[in-house]
């Protein structure tokens, strides 16, 4: 492409990114959806220091600094949305923890994983923000592309931690039930033998009475 063209496109680009009503809409709802969003992850971090996994901290720190990028560009707004549907899923999960609940071994390994990959998507937004404003508008498509790849592939990581800790927590709670139940069942079984002997005592006394009285009526 000449050196004229390539001006012209850049600056075609830039000037399709200048405020006019549909982008102030968009920013506006992007706006909306990123403080919504951060507002959630807030109360993540917080959470996450009774997790007992050391980088959650760190890892939710890293989301906040993407969440500020999208807010910067306007970006991404549908997937920043669903993103914050499944972070308050995993937030009731932390909460847990905090309120001095015990999270699990595998639960533990579960956010240990979501962690790194949080850590892992920071690094690549913060390439794509480090970019001139120049380079950042002629790649504008394709950074919000790689943002919004960035940001589902959270999404699903989420969606999935709390999928697989609910059916744990489900199972868990299956072979609790189903332990009480064999306890009980037992029990009630140690009650009936108990019964029976009580009843075969009784019956042994009372046939005792009754040779007694036959006894005394002899005498």
């Amino acid at each position: 492409m000449a050196t004229g063209s390539k001006v012209r496109s850049v600056k075609s680009k830039i000037a399709s990114k200048l405020p006019t009503s549909s982008n102030e809409q968009l920013k506006t709802a992007c706006s909306t959806a990123v403080k919504a969003l951060q507002t959630t992850l807030s109360i993540a971090k917080d959470a996450a220091g009774s997790s007992g996994v050391p980088g959650l901290q760190a890892g939710i720190s890293g989301l906040l600094f993407v969440m500020d990028v999208v807010k910067k560009t306007c970006q991404n707004t549908k997937d920043v949305e669903e993103l914050a549907k499944h972070i308050e899923s995993m937030n009731n999960i932390l909460l847990t923890a905090k309120d001095g609940g015990r999270l699990s071994s595998a639960i533990v390994a579960r956010i240990d994983k979501f962690s790194k990959i949080c850590s892992t998507t920071t690094e690549e937004v913060r390439k794509i923000a480090s970019g001139s404003l120049m380079k950042r508008a002629i790649n504008y498509d394709n950074d919000s592309q790689a943002i919004g790849d960035q940001i589902r592939t959270m999404t699903w990581l989420i969606q999935s931690f709390t999928v697989e800790t609910t059916l744990a927590i489900e199972c868990a709670l299956d072979e609790h039930i189903h332990f009480v139940k064999e306890v009980g069942t037992r029990i009630e079984g140690k009650v009936e033998d108990v019964g029976k002997k009580v009843d075969q005592i009784n019956a042994k006394l009372d046939v005792r009475g009754c040779l007694w009285l036959s006894a005394v009526a002899v005498n």
